[in-house]
Protein backbone atom coordinates (compact mmCIF):
# COMPACT_ATOMS: atom_id res chain seq x y z
CA UNK A 1 0.00 0.00 0.00
CA UNK A 2 1.18 3.78 -0.10
CA UNK A 3 4.05 4.53 -1.87
CA UNK A 4 5.50 0.59 -1.32
CA UNK A 5 5.03 0.34 -4.95
CA UNK A 6 7.33 3.99 -5.71
CA UNK A 7 9.98 2.17 -3.50
CA UNK A 8 10.47 -0.49 -5.16
CA UNK A 9 9.85 0.84 -8.56
CA UNK A 10 13.33 2.84 -8.02
CA UNK A 11 12.24 5.81 -6.01
CA UNK A 12 14.32 4.49 -3.25
CA UNK A 13 15.62 7.97 -2.56
CA UNK A 14 12.16 9.08 -0.76
CA UNK A 15 12.84 6.51 1.75
CA UNK A 16 13.48 7.47 5.21
CA UNK A 17 15.46 4.97 7.49
CA UNK A 18 15.67 5.10 10.92
CA UNK A 19 17.48 3.09 13.53
CA UNK A 20 14.64 2.99 16.74
CA UNK A 21 12.62 5.65 15.76
CA UNK A 22 16.12 7.90 15.49
CA UNK A 23 16.99 9.90 12.32
CA UNK A 24 20.15 9.78 10.96
CA UNK A 25 22.43 12.76 9.98
CA UNK A 26 21.39 13.70 5.86
CA UNK A 27 25.22 14.01 5.17
CA UNK A 28 26.16 11.09 6.67
CA UNK A 29 23.50 9.49 5.12
CA UNK A 30 24.54 10.75 1.56
CA UNK A 31 27.77 10.00 -1.09
CA UNK A 32 29.32 13.28 -2.21
CA UNK A 33 29.35 11.53 -5.62
CA UNK A 34 25.86 10.33 -6.16
CA UNK A 35 22.22 12.14 -5.77
CA UNK A 36 20.74 9.42 -4.47
CA UNK A 37 20.48 8.10 -0.57
CA UNK A 38 23.20 5.62 0.13
CA UNK A 39 22.02 4.81 3.76
CA UNK A 40 25.11 3.08 5.13
CA UNK A 41 23.88 0.68 7.98
CA UNK A 42 27.40 -1.13 8.56
CA UNK A 43 28.00 0.60 11.75
CA UNK A 44 24.73 -1.99 13.41
CA UNK A 45 25.59 -5.46 13.56
CA UNK A 46 23.39 -8.05 12.02
CA UNK A 47 23.29 -10.16 15.12
CA UNK A 48 21.45 -6.98 17.11
CA UNK A 49 18.91 -6.47 14.76
CA UNK A 50 15.19 -7.82 16.72
CA UNK A 51 12.95 -6.76 13.60
CA UNK A 52 12.20 -4.14 10.96
CA UNK A 53 9.18 -2.52 10.52
CA UNK A 54 7.95 -1.02 6.99
CA UNK A 55 5.28 1.60 6.73
CA UNK A 56 3.97 2.64 2.99
CA UNK A 57 1.12 4.42 4.17
CA UNK A 58 0.77 7.98 4.34
CA UNK A 59 4.53 7.91 5.52
CA UNK A 60 4.64 12.17 5.01
CA UNK A 61 1.90 12.55 7.03
CA UNK A 62 3.54 10.89 9.93
CA UNK A 63 6.98 11.47 9.83
CA UNK A 64 7.61 14.32 7.38
CA UNK A 65 10.35 15.03 4.96
CA UNK A 66 11.93 12.63 3.40
CA UNK A 67 9.63 9.80 3.91
CA UNK A 68 7.75 10.45 0.61
CA UNK A 69 8.28 6.54 0.00
CA UNK A 70 7.98 5.26 3.04
CA UNK A 71 9.55 4.29 6.20
CA UNK A 72 12.05 1.40 7.50
CA UNK A 73 12.70 1.01 10.88
CA UNK A 74 14.79 -0.82 12.34
CA UNK A 75 14.62 -2.18 15.86
CA UNK A 76 17.38 -3.63 17.86
CA UNK A 77 17.20 -6.25 20.75
CA UNK A 78 16.05 -5.10 24.27
CA UNK A 79 17.88 -7.65 26.49
CA UNK A 80 15.49 -9.28 29.41
CA UNK A 81 17.54 -11.34 31.86
CA UNK A 82 17.17 -12.86 35.12
CA UNK A 83 21.20 -13.26 35.46
CA UNK A 84 24.14 -11.78 34.35
CA UNK A 85 24.97 -12.92 30.58
CA UNK A 86 28.40 -12.36 28.34
CA UNK A 87 29.35 -13.63 24.97
CA UNK A 88 32.42 -13.34 22.92
CA UNK A 89 32.49 -14.08 19.35
CA UNK A 90 35.41 -14.61 16.84
CA UNK A 91 35.18 -14.76 13.24
CA UNK A 92 38.30 -15.49 11.17
CA UNK A 93 37.61 -16.18 7.00
CA UNK A 94 39.67 -16.88 3.93
CA UNK A 95 39.16 -13.22 3.12
CA UNK A 96 41.24 -11.92 5.46
CA UNK A 97 38.53 -10.84 8.02
CA UNK A 98 39.12 -11.16 12.06
CA UNK A 99 36.32 -9.98 13.75
CA UNK A 100 36.09 -9.82 17.72
CA UNK A 101 32.58 -9.06 19.57
CA UNK A 102 32.17 -9.03 23.15
CA UNK A 103 28.79 -7.79 25.14
CA UNK A 104 27.68 -8.15 28.58
CA UNK A 105 24.42 -7.79 29.79
CA UNK A 106 23.18 -7.47 34.11
CA UNK A 107 20.08 -7.34 35.29
CA UNK A 108 19.69 -4.98 38.42
CA UNK A 109 16.84 -3.84 40.43
CA UNK A 110 15.17 -6.95 40.71
CA UNK A 111 15.31 -8.16 37.13
CA UNK A 112 13.34 -4.63 36.05
CA UNK A 113 16.18 -3.29 34.44
CA UNK A 114 19.02 -3.99 32.15
CA UNK A 115 22.80 -2.58 31.98
CA UNK A 116 23.90 -3.88 28.89
CA UNK A 117 27.78 -3.03 27.56
CA UNK A 118 29.41 -3.77 23.99
CA UNK A 119 32.40 -3.52 22.32
CA UNK A 120 33.90 -4.91 19.23
CA UNK A 121 36.68 -4.91 16.17
CA UNK A 122 36.34 -5.58 12.84
CA UNK A 123 39.03 -5.77 10.49
CA UNK A 124 39.29 -6.56 6.49
CA UNK A 125 42.75 -6.28 5.08
CA UNK A 126 41.25 -5.88 1.70
CA UNK A 127 41.41 -7.88 -1.56
CA UNK A 128 43.52 -7.54 -5.08
CA UNK A 129 42.77 -9.06 -8.27
CA UNK A 130 45.64 -7.73 -9.62
CA UNK A 131 48.86 -8.64 -7.49
CA UNK A 132 50.95 -6.59 -9.92
CA UNK A 133 49.30 -3.41 -8.87
CA UNK A 134 49.34 -0.95 -5.57
CA UNK A 135 45.43 -0.85 -5.76
CA UNK A 136 43.44 -2.65 -4.20
CA UNK A 137 40.27 -3.65 -5.50
CA UNK A 138 38.31 -3.95 -2.12
CA UNK A 139 39.62 -1.15 0.32
CA UNK A 140 41.13 -2.29 3.70
CA UNK A 141 39.13 -1.27 6.85
CA UNK A 142 39.18 -1.22 10.18
CA UNK A 143 36.48 -0.83 12.56
CA UNK A 144 35.85 0.07 16.43
CA UNK A 145 32.51 0.22 17.90
CA UNK A 146 30.81 0.28 21.46
CA UNK A 147 28.34 1.60 23.23
CA UNK A 148 25.98 0.67 26.66
CA UNK A 149 22.16 0.46 26.93
CA UNK A 150 20.42 0.87 30.57
CA UNK A 151 16.59 -0.39 30.44
CA UNK A 152 14.32 -0.06 32.83
CA UNK A 153 10.90 -1.32 33.06
CA UNK A 154 8.19 0.49 35.73
CA UNK A 155 4.69 -0.79 36.11
CA UNK A 156 3.47 1.88 33.41
CA UNK A 157 6.50 3.04 31.82
CA UNK A 158 9.67 1.40 30.50
CA UNK A 159 12.43 3.85 29.88
CA UNK A 160 15.59 3.00 26.84
CA UNK A 161 19.02 5.16 27.29
CA UNK A 162 21.38 4.22 24.97
CA UNK A 163 24.34 5.36 23.44
CA UNK A 164 27.37 4.37 21.19
CA UNK A 165 30.17 5.53 19.44
CA UNK A 166 31.91 3.94 16.35
CA UNK A 167 35.22 4.65 14.40
CA UNK A 168 36.16 3.35 11.09
CA UNK A 169 39.71 3.76 9.43
CA UNK A 170 39.83 2.60 5.46
CA UNK A 171 42.56 3.38 3.22
CA UNK A 172 42.76 3.60 -0.67
CA UNK A 173 46.12 3.28 -2.50
CA UNK A 174 46.70 4.51 -5.56
CA UNK A 175 48.69 2.61 -7.77
CA UNK A 176 52.58 2.90 -8.03
CA UNK A 177 54.33 6.31 -10.31
CA UNK A 178 57.82 5.40 -11.57
CA UNK A 179 60.52 7.94 -12.36
CA UNK A 180 63.90 8.84 -12.61
CA UNK A 181 64.81 9.44 -9.04
CA UNK A 182 62.26 6.96 -7.10
CA UNK A 183 58.60 5.18 -7.22
CA UNK A 184 55.75 7.34 -5.63
CA UNK A 185 52.43 6.43 -4.29
CA UNK A 186 49.43 8.24 -2.68
CA UNK A 187 47.79 7.29 0.27
CA UNK A 188 43.97 8.67 0.79
CA UNK A 189 42.76 7.24 4.13
CA UNK A 190 39.03 8.30 5.68
CA UNK A 191 38.62 8.37 9.23
CA UNK A 192 35.23 8.10 10.10
CA UNK A 193 33.54 8.45 13.33
CA UNK A 194 29.94 8.40 14.64
CA UNK A 195 28.10 8.93 17.70
CA UNK A 196 24.36 8.64 19.07
CA UNK A 197 22.76 9.01 22.61
CA UNK A 198 18.99 8.66 23.19
CA UNK A 199 16.55 8.34 25.56
CA UNK A 200 13.13 6.85 24.87
CA UNK A 201 9.98 6.10 26.82
CA UNK A 202 6.88 4.57 26.64
CA UNK A 203 4.08 3.53 28.41
CA UNK A 204 -0.12 4.12 29.30
CA UNK A 205 -1.93 5.66 31.66
CA UNK A 206 -5.53 6.50 32.32
CA UNK A 207 -7.29 9.35 32.05
CA UNK A 208 -10.83 9.36 33.36
CA UNK A 209 -12.75 6.90 30.97
CA UNK A 210 -9.32 7.55 28.66
CA UNK A 211 -6.62 5.01 27.93
CA UNK A 212 -3.75 6.94 26.57
CA UNK A 213 -0.77 4.87 24.75
CA UNK A 214 2.67 7.51 24.94
CA UNK A 215 5.94 7.09 23.14
CA UNK A 216 8.86 9.56 23.34
CA UNK A 217 12.30 9.34 21.57
CA UNK A 218 15.00 12.17 21.99
CA UNK A 219 18.45 11.78 20.32
CA UNK A 220 21.36 13.49 18.86
CA UNK A 221 23.59 11.99 16.36
CA UNK A 222 27.23 13.04 15.40
CA UNK A 223 28.90 12.45 12.15
CA UNK A 224 32.81 13.42 11.71
CA UNK A 225 34.46 12.28 8.45
CA UNK A 226 38.13 13.72 8.14
CA UNK A 227 39.66 12.66 4.27
CA UNK A 228 43.87 13.11 4.33
CA UNK A 229 45.72 12.53 0.83
CA UNK A 230 49.39 11.77 1.68
CA UNK A 231 52.21 10.72 -1.02
CA UNK A 232 54.59 8.45 -0.62
CA UNK A 233 57.78 7.56 -1.15
CA UNK A 234 57.96 3.72 -2.00
CA UNK A 235 61.34 3.40 -1.93
CA UNK A 236 61.75 5.23 1.36
CA UNK A 237 58.36 4.71 2.96
CA UNK A 238 58.63 8.86 3.74
CA UNK A 239 54.89 10.27 3.65
CA UNK A 240 53.97 13.89 2.88
CA UNK A 241 50.81 15.49 3.06
CA UNK A 242 49.68 16.39 -0.70
CA UNK A 243 48.05 19.59 -1.42
CA UNK A 244 45.66 21.18 0.62
CA UNK A 245 42.57 21.25 -1.70
CA UNK A 246 42.30 17.13 -1.07
CA UNK A 247 41.68 17.19 2.76
CA UNK A 248 38.54 17.58 3.81
CA UNK A 249 36.74 17.62 7.27
CA UNK A 250 33.26 17.32 7.92
CA UNK A 251 31.14 17.64 10.58
CA UNK A 252 27.13 16.97 10.90
CA UNK A 253 24.89 17.18 13.87
CA UNK A 254 21.44 16.30 14.35
CA UNK A 255 19.22 16.84 17.42
CA UNK A 256 15.69 15.03 17.55
CA UNK A 257 12.65 14.83 19.38
CA UNK A 258 9.55 12.78 18.49
CA UNK A 259 6.74 11.99 20.70
CA UNK A 260 2.47 11.17 20.48
CA UNK A 261 -0.30 10.20 22.50
CA UNK A 262 -2.41 7.46 21.24
CA UNK A 263 -6.10 8.00 23.02
CA UNK A 264 -8.61 5.61 23.15
CA UNK A 265 -11.72 4.64 25.18
CA UNK A 266 -11.77 2.07 27.80
CA UNK A 267 -14.99 -0.31 26.34
CA UNK A 268 -14.73 1.34 23.22
CA UNK A 269 -10.96 0.41 21.15
CA UNK A 270 -12.41 0.64 18.05
CA UNK A 271 -12.07 4.02 17.52
CA UNK A 272 -8.55 5.52 18.29
CA UNK A 273 -7.13 9.79 17.56
CA UNK A 274 -2.91 9.52 17.63
CA UNK A 275 -1.56 12.91 18.13
CA UNK A 276 1.68 13.50 17.76
CA UNK A 277 4.67 16.13 16.95
CA UNK A 278 8.49 15.93 16.29
CA UNK A 279 11.14 18.51 15.52
CA UNK A 280 14.48 17.92 14.03
CA UNK A 281 17.33 20.63 13.99
CA UNK A 282 20.40 20.06 11.27
CA UNK A 283 24.15 21.75 11.24
CA UNK A 284 26.81 20.73 8.67
CA UNK A 285 30.18 22.25 8.68
CA UNK A 286 32.89 20.99 6.02
CA UNK A 287 35.18 22.30 3.40
CA UNK A 288 32.64 21.07 0.70
CA UNK A 289 30.58 23.58 1.60
CA UNK A 290 31.53 27.46 1.52
CA UNK A 291 30.22 28.24 5.54
CA UNK A 292 28.72 26.37 8.51
CA UNK A 293 24.76 25.53 7.81
CA UNK A 294 21.90 24.05 9.83
CA UNK A 295 18.27 23.29 9.20
CA UNK A 296 15.37 23.22 11.36
CA UNK A 297 12.01 21.08 10.81
CA UNK A 298 8.97 21.43 12.93
CA UNK A 299 5.81 18.96 12.24
CA UNK A 300 2.31 18.16 14.71
CA UNK A 301 0.38 15.46 13.04
CA UNK A 302 -3.06 13.87 13.79
CA UNK A 303 -4.05 10.16 12.73
CA UNK A 304 -7.43 8.60 13.57
CA UNK A 305 -9.11 5.03 13.37
CA UNK A 306 -12.45 4.97 13.11
CA UNK A 307 -14.35 1.51 12.63
CA UNK A 308 -18.07 2.07 12.43
CA UNK A 309 -18.30 -2.07 12.28
CA UNK A 310 -16.64 -5.47 11.75
CA UNK A 311 -16.41 -5.13 8.36
CA UNK A 312 -15.14 -1.17 7.33
CA UNK A 313 -12.17 0.71 8.53
CA UNK A 314 -11.56 4.56 7.73
CA UNK A 315 -7.91 6.04 8.94
CA UNK A 316 -7.43 9.32 8.05
CA UNK A 317 -4.36 11.56 9.22
CA UNK A 318 -2.62 14.88 8.83
CA UNK A 319 0.44 16.92 9.26
CA UNK A 320 1.51 20.60 9.68
CA UNK A 321 4.85 21.56 9.18
CA UNK A 322 7.26 24.55 9.69
CA UNK A 323 10.72 24.51 8.18
CA UNK A 324 13.09 27.44 8.24
CA UNK A 325 14.16 27.43 4.52
CA UNK A 326 11.46 26.33 2.71
CA UNK A 327 7.23 27.08 2.60
CA UNK A 328 5.38 30.58 2.92
CA UNK A 329 7.05 32.78 5.66
CA UNK A 330 4.32 32.91 8.25
CA UNK A 331 4.97 36.20 9.20
CA UNK A 332 6.05 38.95 6.82
CA UNK A 333 8.42 40.42 9.10
CA UNK A 334 10.61 37.10 9.47
CA UNK A 335 11.88 34.62 7.66
CA UNK A 336 12.94 32.30 9.76
CA UNK A 337 9.52 30.03 10.77
CA UNK A 338 8.11 29.12 7.27
CA UNK A 339 4.50 27.13 6.65
CA UNK A 340 5.08 24.62 4.17
CA UNK A 341 1.83 22.36 2.66
CA UNK A 342 -0.67 20.39 4.68
CA UNK A 343 0.11 16.53 4.13
CA UNK A 344 -2.83 14.78 4.22
CA UNK A 345 -3.74 10.67 3.92
CA UNK A 346 -6.31 8.35 4.06
CA UNK A 347 -6.20 4.56 4.03
CA UNK A 348 -10.28 2.63 4.40
CA UNK A 349 -10.38 -0.92 4.76
CA UNK A 350 -13.62 -2.96 4.20
CA UNK A 351 -13.91 -6.60 4.74
CA UNK A 352 -16.79 -8.68 3.63
CA UNK A 353 -16.84 -12.46 3.38
CA UNK A 354 -13.63 -14.04 2.30
CA UNK A 355 -13.12 -10.87 0.55
CA UNK A 356 -10.85 -7.53 1.59
CA UNK A 357 -10.48 -4.49 -0.18
CA UNK A 358 -8.03 -1.62 0.81
CA UNK A 359 -7.89 1.89 -0.76
CA UNK A 360 -5.50 4.84 0.07
CA UNK A 361 -4.57 8.16 -1.20
CA UNK A 362 -0.80 9.65 0.39
CA UNK A 363 0.57 13.11 -0.16
CA UNK A 364 4.48 13.29 -0.01
CA UNK A 365 6.37 15.87 0.71
CA UNK A 366 10.37 16.15 0.76
CA UNK A 367 12.52 19.28 1.34
CA UNK A 368 15.84 19.61 -0.09
CA UNK A 369 19.48 17.97 2.48
CA UNK A 370 21.76 20.09 3.14
CA UNK A 371 23.65 18.53 0.62
CA UNK A 372 21.84 19.58 -1.85
CA UNK A 373 21.58 23.05 -0.78
CA UNK A 374 25.40 23.92 -0.41
CA UNK A 375 27.36 20.82 -1.55
CA UNK A 376 30.82 22.36 -2.70
CA UNK A 377 32.97 19.52 -4.10
CA UNK A 378 35.80 20.99 -6.78
CA UNK A 379 38.89 19.25 -7.27
CA UNK A 380 40.75 17.79 -10.43
CA UNK A 381 38.09 15.01 -11.03
CA UNK A 382 34.79 16.80 -9.64
CA UNK A 383 33.07 19.68 -10.03
CA UNK A 384 29.27 19.28 -7.99
CA UNK A 385 27.93 22.27 -6.74
CA UNK A 386 24.14 22.56 -4.96
CA UNK A 387 21.58 25.06 -5.36
CA UNK A 388 20.19 26.82 -3.11
CA UNK A 389 16.93 27.52 -5.50
CA UNK A 390 16.29 24.36 -5.03
CA UNK A 391 12.22 23.40 -4.33
CA UNK A 392 10.75 20.74 -2.45
CA UNK A 393 9.45 17.45 -4.02
CA UNK A 394 5.45 17.24 -3.91
CA UNK A 395 4.51 13.61 -4.61
CA UNK A 396 0.67 11.96 -4.56
CA UNK A 397 0.08 8.12 -4.63
CA UNK A 398 -3.13 6.60 -4.78
CA UNK A 399 -3.81 2.27 -4.15
CA UNK A 400 -6.28 -0.19 -4.75
CA UNK A 401 -5.56 -3.85 -3.84
CA UNK A 402 -8.26 -7.04 -3.35
CA UNK A 403 -7.66 -9.90 -1.64
CA UNK A 404 -10.01 -13.52 -1.49
CA UNK A 405 -8.99 -16.24 0.36
CA UNK A 406 -11.57 -19.63 0.22
CA UNK A 407 -10.37 -23.62 1.57
CA UNK A 408 -12.30 -25.91 -0.12
CA UNK A 409 -12.29 -29.18 2.29
CA UNK A 410 -13.71 -32.68 0.99
CA UNK A 411 -14.66 -35.82 3.62
CA UNK A 412 -11.45 -37.37 2.86
CA UNK A 413 -9.28 -35.13 4.93
CA UNK A 414 -7.71 -33.40 1.49
CA UNK A 415 -7.72 -29.42 1.71
CA UNK A 416 -7.45 -26.65 -1.32
CA UNK A 417 -6.80 -23.52 -0.60
CA UNK A 418 -7.15 -20.58 -2.89
CA UNK A 419 -5.61 -17.56 -2.29
CA UNK A 420 -5.81 -14.27 -4.62
CA UNK A 421 -4.22 -10.75 -4.43
CA UNK A 422 -4.51 -8.01 -6.87
CA UNK A 423 -3.17 -4.73 -6.53
CA UNK A 424 -2.79 -0.94 -8.64
CA UNK A 425 -0.82 1.79 -8.24
CA UNK A 426 -0.56 5.18 -9.07
CA UNK A 427 2.84 7.80 -8.03
CA UNK A 428 2.91 11.14 -9.44
CA UNK A 429 6.28 13.08 -8.33
CA UNK A 430 6.88 17.01 -9.20
CA UNK A 431 9.89 18.99 -8.41
CA UNK A 432 12.26 16.06 -8.36
CA UNK A 433 15.55 16.67 -7.61
CA UNK A 434 18.32 14.93 -9.18
CA UNK A 435 22.63 15.38 -9.92
CA UNK A 436 22.43 16.58 -13.47
CA UNK A 437 25.29 18.17 -15.95
CA UNK A 438 24.95 21.64 -16.90
CA UNK A 439 28.05 22.13 -18.65
CA UNK A 440 30.52 19.27 -20.32
CA UNK A 441 32.98 21.37 -21.68
CA UNK A 442 33.43 22.12 -17.76
CA UNK A 443 32.22 18.94 -16.01
CA UNK A 444 29.68 20.62 -13.93
CA UNK A 445 27.16 19.13 -12.03
CA UNK A 446 24.83 20.73 -9.53
CA UNK A 447 21.38 19.47 -7.88
CA UNK A 448 18.29 21.02 -9.77
CA UNK A 449 14.86 20.02 -10.05
CA UNK A 450 14.31 18.33 -13.13
CA UNK A 451 10.85 17.35 -13.90
CA UNK A 452 8.35 15.13 -12.61
CA UNK A 453 7.53 11.22 -12.00
CA UNK A 454 4.61 9.20 -13.27
CA UNK A 455 4.49 5.46 -12.39
CA UNK A 456 1.25 2.94 -12.81
CA UNK A 457 1.34 -0.67 -12.26
CA UNK A 458 -0.52 -3.65 -11.19
CA UNK A 459 0.26 -7.08 -10.23
CA UNK A 460 -2.01 -10.58 -9.52
CA UNK A 461 -1.00 -13.34 -7.85
CA UNK A 462 -3.09 -16.51 -7.48
CA UNK A 463 -1.52 -19.12 -4.28
CA UNK A 464 -3.18 -22.62 -4.67
CA UNK A 465 -2.07 -24.78 -1.49
CA UNK A 466 -3.35 -28.75 -1.22
CA UNK A 467 -2.78 -30.29 2.03
CA UNK A 468 -3.09 -34.02 2.87
CA UNK A 469 -4.60 -34.87 6.43
CA UNK A 470 -3.42 -38.84 7.34
CA UNK A 471 -5.65 -40.42 9.56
Amino acid sequence: GGYQSAAIHGYEAGTLVLINGRRSPSFARQRADQDRTAVDLSFVPLRAIERIEILTDGASSLYGSDAIAGVINIITKQPILTRTKTNARIFLDGTRNTNLDVDFAIPVKRQHSTLQLFAGRHFFGGMDFDTLTRNYDWKPKTKYFGGLGFHVRGDKFRHDIRANHFYENMLDRSNAEFNLITVTGYNNRFFTQRSDAAVQSSGRFSVGNKSINAKFNNSWNGYHRLNTLVKRNLVTGEETPSFIGERDTTRNQLFNARGFFEIEKKRVRKNTIMLGYDANHEMLSTGKIREPKSITDVGIFAQGKWQPNHRLLIQPSIRGNFNSRFGEPILTTTQNLRFTPIIPALQTRYKIGNSMWRLSYAKGYRAPSLKELYFLFVDINHNVRGNEQLQAEVAHNAMASYKYRHTYPDINGRILAVELNTRGFYNYVSQQIQLAMLDQSTQLYQYINIGKINSTGANLDIDLTFKQHNR
